[in-house]
């Protein structure tokens, strides 16, 4: 089965067996398109019947990422990007060419969301990236065409506090991923409108979604989906200019409290972003998060358990 996306101006075309092809039209469908014979970047999801070894796809390469029970790779030599994931999932991407081929040896339902997230999102990141999108681990909303980005690591609470504005009266970008893109002024963030992946402990802090809590998550599945457009009528903001730059983390106080942060100190949090594949691409994507860091204002924030309040701090934050 496959189907065709538009991500932004990079048309990406998508095959795989039916199962997975659905898992991944529910995070893509927003930006799904009618084929086309032409593509900038292609996608192919093959089960494989042979027994996979290690060098089954590439030879090895140097590690730039670490997956659970896995690694990623990449070569120079031929620019080379190696995805291994336990004993049955193997990857093999070439970003200059738009090609990336996943094998999965007896594929299961219990692969579907390490397949359809986790390695999708990666493997488009890498792609994007070669075509002048740069990926950034954050999630993005909007208020009054101004956008401001939540940065952090998983745990740090950008997600709660996505649904906490989202349901505020913000338009929504994502939850985990946007692109930044260049043009004459400056920067602009793209959205990567992806369902917003819920645990248990967030569902618990708004009365609207607890029912989620009893529904049974499919194999593989640790948290629950919603989509904030469907859920909240937030509207997606496809476009627009950062203004602010947070850093959430979590904390027990009842209220929240922010605090500057030096464009320095933001960078060297940003810089992981960066996949230290190929070296210009790599400069390319520290310049970009660089770019977007000098037209934002940049915070910590220390989200407390009202998150009313924290909503209203943000406010401020991308007011002052």
């Amino acid at each position: 089965m496959t189907k065709s996306y538009s991500l932004h101006s990079c048309l990406a075309v998508v095959s795989a067996w039916p199962e997975l092809m659905a898992a991944i039209h529910a995070r893509l469908e927003l930006f799904a398109v009618e084929p086309s014979a032409a593509y900038d970047v292609e996608l192919a999801f093959q089960p494989a019947d042979i027994r996979l070894g290690e060098d089954t796809v590439a030879p090895a390469g140097r590690r730039v990422y670490d997956f659970p029970d896995g690694e990623v790779t990449y070569l120079d030599e031929g620019d080379r990007l190696t995805i291994r994931v336990g004993d049955r999932v193997r990857a093999v991407c070439e970003p200059a060419a738009g090609r990336a081929r996943i094998f999965v040896e007896s594929p299961q339902e219990s692969d579907l969301y390490l397949l359809s997230h986790p390695v999708l999102s990666l493997l488009l990141m890498e792609l994007l990236k070669r075509r002048g999108y740069y990926p950034l681990h954050a999630a993005g909303l909007a208020l009054d065409g101004h956008g401001v980005l939540l940065a952090g690591t998983s745990g740090a609470g950008k997600s709660t506090l996505s649904v906490a504005l989202a349901r505020r009266g913000f338009s929504f970008l994502s939850d985990d991923t946007v692109f930044l893109e260049a043009d004459a002024p400056g920067w602009r963030i793209r959205a990567f409108p992806d369902q917003i992946d819920l645990c248990a402990d967030t569902l618990d802090l708004f009365p609207e979604l607890q029912g989620l809590a009893d529904a049974e998550l499919p194999p593989g599945w640790r948290k629950r989906q919603i989509r904030a457009e469907t859920v909240y009528a937030a509207p997606i903001s496809w476009d627009v200019r950062p203004r602010t730059l947070i850093f959430p983390s979590v904390c027990g106080t009842p209220t929240s409290a922010i605090r500057p942060l030096s464009r320095e100190a933001a960078l060297f949090e940003l810089a992981p972003n960066v996949l230290l594949t190929d070296a210009a691409a790599s400069q390319q994507h520290l310049d970009a998060l660089a770019g977007v860091i000098s037209q934002c204002t940049c915070y910590r924030l220390d989200t407390g358990r009202d998150l009313d309040d924290a909503v209203d701090v943000v406010r401020s934050a991308m007011a002052s």
